[in-house]
C-alpha cells in the first residue's frame, strides 16, 4: 500500500495510466463467408494466410508437432531408404525426379502409376517402403491450424 506522500501518489497514478505491460489488443477477426465447398477468393485467402503466419505460436507448434510425429515412426529414415530404392531402380533418375516421386508418395499417391509403369519399388527385403505422411501427424496439424484459424476467423452469421 502506498503512503500519502505526493511522490507516491504520482507514482501510483503513472502506474495506473501507463502500465508496463499493457494488454495486447487483438486485431478484429476476419469475416469469412459461411463455409461452402467453393474456394475462398484469392485476396481473402491471402489475408487469412498472412494472419495465420503472423501468429507467434501457431507455426512453431505445427513444426514441433510434425517433427515429433514423424520421428515417432522413423519417417526420415523411411524417406532415405525409399530414395535409395528409387535410385537403385533406375540409375538414370536425377534428384528432381526422385523428389517429385517422394512428394507424390508422401501425399499418398503414385501406387497406380507405379503399377502401370511396371516398377516394383521394392527394398532389399522385397517390400516398398511406405513414405506416406503419418495420419497422426496430419490430424495434429489440422487441429493446430484449426485452433489458429479460430483465433483469427469469424464465419458470417456466427457472431464472435
Amino acid at each position: 500500500r502506498l503512503s500519502q506522500h505526493p511522490h507516491d501518489q504520482v507514482t501510483a497514478h503513472l502506474l495506473k495510466t501507463h502500465p508496463q505491460n499493457p494488454p495486447k489488443m487483438r486485431p478484429p477477426k476476419i469475416l469469412v463467408p459461411t463455409p461452402t465447398s467453393a474456394p475462398l477468393p484469392p485476396k481473402l485467402n491471402a489475408k487469412i494466410t498472412s494472419a495465420l503466419l503472423s501468429q507467434t505460436t501457431c507455426i512453431p507448434k505445427l513444426q514441433e508437432s510434425l517433427v515429433a510425429e514423424c520421428q515417432n515412426v522413423a519417417w526420415l529414415d523411411k524417406i532415405k531408404e525409399r530414395s535409395l530404392q528409387l535410385f537403385r531402380e533406375d540409375e538414370d533418375r536425377d534428384y528432381d525426379e526422385v523428389m517429385r516421386i517422394l512428394v507424390e508418395e508422401a501425399r499418398g499417391g503414385r501406387d497406380e502409376t507405379r503399377q502401370k509403369e511396371g516398377q516394383r519399388g521394392e527394398s532389399g527385403n522385397g517390400k516398398k517402403v511406405d513414405v506416406t505422411i503419418p495420419v497422426k501427424a496430419i490430424d495434429e496439424a489440422i487441429r493446430i491450424v484449426s485452433e489458429g484459424l479460430g483465433n483469427i476467423v469469424e464465419f458470417e452469421g456466427q457472431g464472435v
